[in-house]
């Protein structure tokens, strides 16, 4: 089935690297369900995303009740709009806290970051596989790890200004990560029968001059054989991909964006 003739769930799809992905997967023919935690956010999505077929659904992420009460949220708001099946998920919430330097770090920072990166995504993911089982539809399921979900954090390349404003990888995210990628394998093994893949994305370092310094930009950069941050636009086609008939046989799968940093 085309994409034009299915609909994607875009967790975190209102903002930042979630709408860039959001935006970029309308393009692409998908009918699109990002998640806001606010209607001023879900509001001003809309507005941004013009005729493209998005529509914003209200969904926190404090309890496992919440992910089931979005996910009734979303299948009322398909129904409502006429959309067609469900038959993707692109998972990226992740804690919007500052990060900690690790002398700080407390048992509260840890179980947010692995909340929201691991057991948060496999609930809504275990929603979306059930869905799809009930109906004898194949599904596909994108996660957005990190880099540093398999690479050790490099301190060298966070300056004093990333630092002091908690605009680094924290141990928590990057173990988050970890854990992440090693349930997406185990997901893929578990649901591959009922013909439903899952994968995810590891980004680089994408660019944002806001909270960047130049130190930090430069750094990052010199360690990269492209020799430069990424763009949020150069993320979406990955995902495309990966939700696309062309990865049909392509499960268990992180793959890099990243500007060759894998590489090192």
């Amino acid at each position: 089935m085309p994409s034009g003739e299915r609909t994607v769930l875009v967790t975190g799809g209102c903002g930042g690297l979630g709408g860039s992905l959001s935006l970029h997967l309308a393009e692409k023919g998908w009918t699109v369900f990002p998640t806001s935690r606010d209607e001023v956010s879900a509001q001003a999505f809309r507005e941004r995303a013009g005729t493209r077929p998005v529509h914003p659904v209200l969904w926190r992420w404090e309890t496992e009740e919440d992910v089931r009460e979005g996910f009734g949220e979303l299948r009322r708001t398909m129904d409502a709009v006429g959309a067609p099946p469900l038959g993707a998920l692109v998972h990226t919430v992740a804690s919007r806290k500052p990060q900690v330097e690790w002398r700080s770090l407390c048992s509260a920072d840890w179980e947010e970051e692995y909340l929201l990166s691991s057991v948060r995504f496999f609930e809504v993911a275990r929603q979306c596989a059930l869905y799809w089982h009930e109906r004898t539809l194949p599904g596909a399921v994108v996660a957005v790890s990190s880099i540093y979900g398999h690479h050790a954090v490099d301190p060298g390349i966070y300056d004093d200004f990333m630092m002091e404003n908690g605009l680094f990888a924290g141990l928590p995210y990057a173990a988050a990560k970890a854990a992440l990628e090693h349930l997406v394998r185990c997901l893929a093994r578990l649901w591959g029968p009922w013909n439903i893949r899952v994968n995810a994305v590891a980004p680089g370092g994408v660019r944002n001059p806001e909270r960047q310094s130049v130190a930090f930009v430069e750094a990052y950069g010199a360690r990269t054989p492209l020799g430069r941050l990424g763009n949020l636009e150069e993320m979406g086609g990955a995902v495309a991909f990966l939700l696309s008939s062309e990865a049909s046989y392509v499960t268990g799968t992180v793959l890099p964006v990243d500007g060759g940093w894998d590489t090192r």
